[in-house]
């Protein structure tokens, strides 16, 4: 993707070799679609079946299979359960535990099917609740003299749902609730109680043709190896994949070398008609990211409008204002429990929090709802380009 300053706009080349000239372009990819994959010695020997959970192999039959996982993410979390009753054997490999909190879930019943149907206030009200009670979850992150509190709860969770006590034990993390990311489930704990799950938390030594060695030296024989390893998430990585060039010839990954910054998480200074969705800061550790992208399409509609209006050619954010609200934002995060000492896929390396929105998803919206057009600078006057381009 390279932007052409005199005709602002995008020419995209595309791997197939196609060419795309684009007035605007919005990244729209989010940050959860690379996979991490762990290097583990040995693991070209292995005969058996290997994949990653954002890869599933659909076609594997997993019945009878002697198993072995490894995370216990938010990947993990959701598909360990759902297999453990088909597999012979199901090996969960845990470095980290992760503090998992129950899921608010039930079945609809007549009565409510019915009021949906036949009121408007009804269904509203319904998702406010849901929106509210979520983001009341910020509170505690923000403040984290209360997240002791929850916390304690939490670990009452663990014990009451896994019947061993010492993997309850194993299962209990040793860091902040919600320094890494929350997870939300009422199956996965349970699972621990069937005789045909193992919790391991000794780190993988090697792995052979047909088995797993741990540190221990204790060897499990395996037919299927699953990463339940979440993704790449820093940008300056998982955008290695193609090259963006700005005005001037400045290189995205260059932009962000000392850390992924946007206003907004929506466009960034020196990239003149590039939008972003889910962009830096602006991931959430406790509400929905689909409000936060709607927020984003409305800021987005609106700079497009802007340069329509005002017959321009290109809108970019002023440097100075972007770079005041990446301070606002790291002054905001610093004291939460985001912070609080883990290591995190929110952080890069050196600590510096780049994904996480800092405060209420309310305050997002309202900061969005409508732009400030002295906030950014408006490029090429539309009328001189298309008597230039005449002239031409």
């Amino acid at each position: 993707a390279q932007y052409d300053k005199d005709q602002f706009n995008w020419h995209l080349a595309l791997k197939n070799g196609q060419q795309i000239d684009a007035q605007f372009v919005i990244f729209a990819s989010g940050p959860l679609h690379v996979p991490q994959i762990p290097q583990i010695k040995g693991i070209e020997k292995f005969k058996g079946e290997v994949f990653h959970s954002s890869q599933w192999n659909h076609k594997y039959n997993l019945n009878q299979k002697n198993v072995a996982s490894i995370g216990t993410g938010g990947s993990a979390i959701q598909y360990i359960p759902e297999i453990a009753a088909k597999v012979k054997n199901l090996y969960v490999l845990q470095r980290t535990p992760a503090w998992v909190i129950p899921r608010d879930e039930r079945a609809y019943n007549t009565l409510d099917k019915k009021l949906f149907q036949r009121f408007e206030w009804f269904r509203k009200l319904h998702r406010a609740r849901l929106y509210w009670s979520n983001e009341s979850r910020v509170v505690p992150i923000v403040k984290p003299q209360i997240m002791k509190y929850g916390q304690k709860l939490a670990e009452a969770f663990i014990k009451f749902q896994v019947k061993d006590q010492q993997t309850a034990k194993k299962l209990i993390p040793d860091y902040v609730m919600g320094c890494k990311r929350i997870l939300i489930s009422n199956k996965y704990f349970p699972t621990f109680n069937r005789d045909n799950v193992e919790l391991i938390t000794d780190a993988i030594q090697e792995i052979t043709e047909d088995s797993i060695i741990t540190k221990d030296g204790k060897a499990r024989q395996i037919d299927c190896l699953i990463y339940g390893t979440g993704f790449i998430t820093d940008p300056r990585i998982y955008l290695k994949s193609f090259d963006c060039y700005g005005e001037n010839g400045l290189e995205l990954k260059q932009a962000w070398k000392d850390g992924a910054e946007s206003y907004y998480g929506v466009i960034t200074k020196g990239f003149p008609n590039l939008f972003q969705l889910l962009g830096p800061n602006t991931v959430l550790g406790h509400n929905s990211v689909i409000f936060m992208i709607e927020s984003q399409v409305n800021y987005i509609l609106q700079l497009i409008q802007m340069v329509q209006k005002t017959q321009t050619q290109a809108v970019v954010v002023k440097a100075e204002i972007q770079d005041q609200f990446n301070e606002k934002v790291q002054k905001q995060l610093e004291g939460t429990v985001w912070q609080s000492g883990c290591v995190s896929w929110y952080q890069q390396d050196g600590g510096k929090n780049f994904a996480l929105w800092p405060t209420y998803t309310w305050k997002f919206w309202l900061e969005t709802r409508k732009l400030n057009p002295s906030d950014f600078r408006l490029l090429g006057n539309k009328q001189k380009l298309q008597a230039k381009s005449q002239a031409a």
